[in-house]
């Protein structure tokens, strides 16, 4: 990763943090008055995600899915993306205590930078690989979603 890719990261994680510090406060406060500032600490980190994405590919010239930590990192962000894409739609407040946490973590965890060796092939990085690879991603923060939205229907 680059250096700035990598400061990038960090920040929208510490952004992210303000959502499970809302996400904790809501649990165990029974308060959902951290709600705004969480919400616009989280679009910022996102804004901030895809900043970060965006010099990784162009300093890689490829999409970062090259080990653990960068496929991590562009789940957390299609995760971050469903979700603001559902709250847009729905405005679902529960939902951000479920997914809140769970971008940060998986943020934090890509923000390490401690990779696993890369693909022995470098015809495993072709384009075909690149495309499953992402709509592997993508579906995962979609069923992760519906999932959390359907506890959250359960338990209303």
């Amino acid at each position: 990763m680059q250096e700035s890719s990598v400061f990038w990261l960090r920040v929208a994680a510490a952004l992210y943090f303000v959502g499970l510090l809302h996400a904790l406060a809501t649990l165990f406060g029974r308060t959902t008055s951290l709600l705004r500032p969480a919400f616009s600490a989280f679009v910022a980190g996102v804004l901030l995600h895809m900043v970060s994405l965006v010099e990784l590919v162009r300093a890689s010239g490829t999409l970062p899915l090259a080990n653990f930590y960068q496929s991590i990192s562009v789940c957390a962000f299609f995760i971050a993306l469903v979700f603001l894409f559902v709250w847009r739609r729905y405005q679902f407040a529960p939902l951000s205590v479920f997914l809140f946490p769970l971008v940060f973590v998986m943020t934090l965890v890509g923000a390490m930078q401690l990779p696993v060796a890369g693909w022995a092939s470098a015809g495993l990085r072709e384009g075909w690989l690149a495309t499953h690879v992402l709509a592997v991603l993508s579906g995962y923060a979609a069923l992760l979603l519906t999932a959390g939205a359907s506890i959250f229907y359960l338990v209303r």
